[in-house]
């Protein structure tokens, strides 16, 4: 096959394999440089890591840039009606029940299960901010090791630190 193709196009090829095999971003030097190996972590806190379940009617979930990367909110167009934008504090996510019967809202930090039966909201900050869950309606947490709480509200606030 390669004898089937003329001097320049062969030279063509080899150049471009070349020049993909010896490309590099200046920021990936620079990391370099610096002895950094990989992406810049942002904080984050070690209170997710125990695991740990909370429930109720509504849940808002805000935090540091960062948060969408320990986040994961289930989505289903038969029970929800799911929304993001950015609006002036950050990056804004709310996912609500379509109000048609029972409705379960999941969304999992880490090792922590959130479900909420009318309404999950998550503003991930631009900036620097404490992690801070509050839940509202027949609130139920639970956690390994630790005692059980219930009421009609509950916050939750957590500093972070390094990665």
């Amino acid at each position: 096959m390669m004898k089937d193709l003329p001097l320049w196009k062969l030279l063509l090829l080899l150049g471009c394999i070349h020049l993909a095999a010896c490309r590099s971003s200046g920021a990936e030097d620079g990391a370099r440089a610096n002895g950094i190996s990989g992406p810049i972590a942002a904080p984050w806190t070690a209170e997710f890591l125990k695991p740990a379940g909370l429930t109720a009617a509504t849940i808002w979930i805000e935090g540091p840039r960062g948060l969408a990367e320990h986040l994961a909110i289930r989505q289903d167009d038969s029970t929800s009606v799911y929304s993001e934008k950015t609006v002036p504090q950050g990056f804004l996510r709310t996912l609500r029940s379509k109000g048609e019967g029972w409705t379960e809202l999941h969304a999992q930090i880490d090792q922590w299960e959130l479900v909420a039966f009318e309404e999950l909201r998550v503003l991930e900050r631009f900036g620097a901010s404490n992690i801070r869950i509050r839940a509202s309606g027949d609130v139920f947490w639970q956690c390994e090791g630790q005692e059980s709480r219930r009421g009609e509200n509950l916050e939750f606030n957590f500093g972070v630190g390094p990665p």
